[in-house]
């Protein structure tokens, strides 16, 4: 069976796809809208402060690239991260200070984690995007998330081995 695998700090939300409900359609609906409205808005945001810093240098040509990524600098925040491998398990640390633990939210993925946050409260705060890629298979519904004086820690099992793949 194939899981839909989203971690709020401290609440793991796990839910079969092959049982789809009028709730998981309408919440899943909800979810997409505001990972679309961030798609849409953050390379937005990037142009145009690319663009500011383009006028900023007087406007001349060649640097286009180091416009963008230095504009991505300033909006996005992707902190470094510890993975730890420890008695089956996935240990992983990054630091996540200034968000609330409802402002983060982790995908769990087989090979990886996506780390998502963003200040409900501070407009002028970068929005937190990390992917971390894991040096082993994990078990993604038994992933763990928790905040604790600004270090998000995100326990990961590692996949069994012995079970075979779920087929979809």
């Amino acid at each position: 069976m194939c899981f839909l695998v989203t971690i709020r700090i401290g609440v793991l939300e796990k839910k079969p796809l092959k049982r789809l409900t009028a709730e998981l359609v309408a919440a899943s609906f909800v979810v997409l809208f505001q990972e679309l409205t961030l798609i849409r808005w953050l390379p937005g945001q990037i142009r145009v402060l690319a663009y500011h810093l383009f006028q900023s240098r007087g406007g001349k040509d060649g640097r286009d690239l180091d416009d963008w990524l230095e504009a991505e600098r300033e909006l996005i925040l992707a902190p470094g991260s510890e993975v730890v491998q420890r008695d089956g398990k996935l240990e992983i640390r990054m630091p996540a200070e200034g968000y609330e633990p409802r402002e983060i939210h982790v995908a769990a993925l087989p090979g990886s984690l996506v780390v998502k946050a963003a200040s409900e409260r501070n407009a002028g705060q970068k929005i937190l995007l990390r992917t971390i890629d894991l040096p082993e298979p994990i078990d993604a519904d038994r992933t763990t998330a928790r905040l604790d004086d600004g270090i998000l820690y995100i326990t990961a099992i590692r996949q069994n081995r012995d079970r075979e793949p779920a087929v979809v």
